[in-house]
């Protein structure tokens, strides 16, 4: 998956703009409607209020925000549309004696133009590259941002620092393993190329005729794998199960966990489709917004999966000193007030077409039918464990 999507020359998304308008596969929340991630900055200002009246409350003397700095951290930005509406939002309501800065964790320089198109002005704030995986700029609102092309970057975790952590349709790219259960014990599924006289049956794109691909999934020939046998909740599955382990995911949550821990005023957010279990053949590929088998042409189709919440929160909570709560795309904007905003919108807008787009917007975000948005996707935030629970949770 990595290579597929990620290559230098030949990834997916570091050929193209994967979301753009009239040849981009796929569409996230973000580019649906600008309320998605108005709601987000909404969040993340109401629940650092919360937390900051809770250490008031528990007579914490420690309290001084006075210069701390918010950081925004997005893992995967896309084309920036999300941190963009995102800003719109705390440059709006912190204070000015607390500087905004942005970093964001990207490693297509495709992407990474779109967002510097997104967020600065091109005329005013130059690009700036300060080595072969660091870039600088600054936002139209005069914030500091930094792009960091590492997997696992070293960041700061002074407690100057109070960290807002960002991960939107990131987990569901990140690679999997895929375990089968055979009379043998567990055996991983490998890709291998193609036989051409083998029957392949394939997902296709509709109207096209049935392609084979070039490669296809195969058993390993032999049991080397014991990380499923280590697990208990796996020993009771029947034979023919496959599972699917995200051990990348994993280190990433340590990651955010480590910057959210290393201030009690900070928090995350995780919104991506998933489940709390964990997921047993979700790999798909996703071409023309329909989704194609992923092994049908490599590097030219996004490759996604479930990601298995129920892990997730799991590392997180081990920990001792974080919190979870888990909802529903659907619940989290109607409980955070999309619906109030979305009237607002209406009450403003003159023209009835643009009045329809804003409503039929609002419907997708939160449609919880059959592969509704609102029901695929789900949120999870991330908070320190001294803190009541955050807005947007039943």
């Amino acid at each position: 998956m990595t290579q597929c999507l990620l290559d230098p020359k030949f990834g997916y998304y570091t050929t193209r703009d994967p979301l753009n308008s009239t040849k981009g596969d796929f569409i996230t929340s973000p580019e649906i409607s600008q309320t998605f991630g108005e709601i987000c900055g909404i969040w993340y200002f109401s629940n650092f209020i919360k937390q900051l009246e809770n250490q008031l409350k528990l007579n914490i003397n420690s309290v001084d925000i006075h210069k701390r700095i918010f950081r925004i951290i997005e893992f995967g930005p896309g084309r920036g549309t999300l941190i963009n509406d995102i800003l719109k939002i705390l440059n709006k309501f912190v204070d000015k004696n607390n500087p905004i800065e942005i970093v964001l964790i990207e490693k297509s320089d495709v992407l990474i133009q779109c967002q510097y198109e997104m967020l600065c002005d091109k005329h005013d704030n130059k690009f700036n590259k300060i080595d072969e995986f660091t870039f600088e700029s600054v936002s139209k609102w005069g914030n500091k941002i930094t792009w960091l092309k590492d997997d696992f970057p070293n960041l700061n975790k002074s407690k100057e620092y109070i960290n807002l952590v960002m991960c939107h349709e990131f987990f569901d790219a990140l690679p999997i393993n895929r375990f089968i259960k055979t009379e043998d014990g567990w055996i991983e599924q490998m890709i291998d190329i193609t036989n051409q006289n083998t029957n392949t049956t394939t997902s296709i794109i509709k109207g096209k005729p049935t392609q084979t691909p070039p490669f296809q999934f195969v058993l390993q020939k032999s049991v080397n794998c014991n990380i499923p046998c280590k697990i208990e909740k796996f020993q009771k599955l029947p034979l023919n199960s496959s599972i699917e382990l995200c051990p990348i995911a994993t280190r990433y949550i340590q990651l955010i966990s480590d910057l959210i821990k290393s201030s009690n005023l900070s928090s995350g957010l995780i919104i991506d489709y998933g489940t709390l279990t964990t997921p047993m053949n979700s790999l798909r590929g996703i071409q023309n917004h329909q989704f194609v088998n992923p092994l049908l042409d490599p590097g030219n189709i996004d490759l996604s999966i479930d990601v298995d919440f129920g892990s997730l929160i799991e590392n997180i909570e081990n920990t001792n000193v974080l919190k979870t709560c888990f909802t529903s795309q659907a619940n989290w904007l109607n409980l955070m007030g999309l619906g109030y905003r979305i009237d607002q919108l209406i009450s403003f807008e003159k023209n009835d077409f643009k009045k329809d787009q804003i409503i039929k917007s609002y419907k997708r975000l939160i449609d919880v039918g059959f592969n509704g948005m609102g029901k695929l996707f789900n949120v999870l935030a991330i908070y320190d464990s001294k803190h009541d629970k955050p807005p947007g949770f039943p």
